[in-house]
């Protein structure tokens, strides 16, 4: 850890910090941290900087509880405390400012064959430890061959300049084919445009839901017509903003690097912690596409 922050006590002293260093060991910059920190002592006023600061490392960097300990002076119990009050208060938060589907319709669709594109699907899976080893069941589940481990499963609707509009309310195994998350989850009951489409890759590719999602062709290149291999182009280019969404936010926090050790659920609201300070704090701040 590059920042001993024992000694971070107020904003004043987070303010002072290096910019740099503070966001390695804490993924936010001091901006950022900042907004956070009022955020959540404006809804409950017991929470303290360094509470924040715990939370904030631990994601960033996800080092040992005994790791943590050593560098906080707090015992196992209470930074797990710390932690789980963070991330407990986030999702609260969330249940009352959650992403509005309807936020796409604030910029001009990408128009393609009279077809209207205003939001990019697609999930994202997170590492675990195998779940069980005794249950193979339970196992199977969670263990996605796409990506050879056991995981669960979040799915993402992004605007085209990468604005956050739909997370799934609960995850999903591993195991969960993405067209079938979206039904799961309500998506495919939401009301559309007249003539729009969601972008998806071709795993949501559906003769009965052809009316709601829109991919590229799944036929090879070389059977294409060259109209088809330029629509194909354009639908690529705009799915690249929901990649570099899932890229940035796991190259920028260890707690995704690897396999998460620990409660499944607990998981599952630290990453619907991370969604809401990514789409609500730092895309804000930094687009993932400028609006021209």
């Amino acid at each position: 850890m590059s920042i001993n922050y024992r000694n971070l006590k107020t904003l004043e002293d987070i303010s002072l910090q290096n910019e740099e260093q503070f966001k390695s060991s804490f993924w936010l910059n001091r901006k950022q941290f900042i907004t956070l920190y009022i955020l959540l002592h404006d809804f409950d006023d017991s929470v303290i900087v360094n509470d924040c600061l715990i939370f904030c490392n631990y994601i960033k960097q996800y080092p040992t509880f005994r790791q943590l300990c050593n560098m906080t002076g707090h015992s196992t119990a209470t930074l797990q405390q710390k932690i789980k009050k963070i991330v407990a208060l986030l999702n609260e938060i969330l249940e009352e400012d959650q992403f509005d589907f309807e936020d796409r319709l604030e910029i001009s669709p990408l128009v393609i064959n009279n077809l209207k594109i205003y939001g990019v699907i697609d999930t994202v899976l997170f590492k675990i430890e195998c779940p069980s080893h005794s249950d193979y069941e339970l196992q199977k589940l969670y263990y996605s061959e796409k990506h050879k481990c056991h995981g669960i499963k979040f799915e993402v609707i992004v605007d085209l300049f990468g604005n956050i509009i739909w997370v799934s309310q609960i995850h999903y195994e591993g195991a969960t084919h993405d067209l079938y998350i979206s039904r799961l989850s309500g998506l495919t009951k939401l009301k559309l445009e007249d003539n729009e489409r969601i972008l998806g890759d071709l795993g949501y590719i559906s003769e009965d839901l052809n009316n709601f999602f829109i991919t590229p062709h799944k036929e090879p290149i070389t059977q294409l017509h060259d109209s088809d291999i330029v629509i194909d182009d354009y639908l690529h280019k705009y799915r690249l903003i929901i990649e570099n969404l899932f890229g940035r936010k796991k190259s920028s926090l260890g707690i995704y690097k690897c396999k998460f050790r620990g409660d499944i659920q607990f998981f599952s609201d630290i990453i619907k912690s991370t969604f809401y300070i990514t789409g609500k704090i730092i895309i804000p701040s930094e687009p993932l596409r400028k609006i021209k």
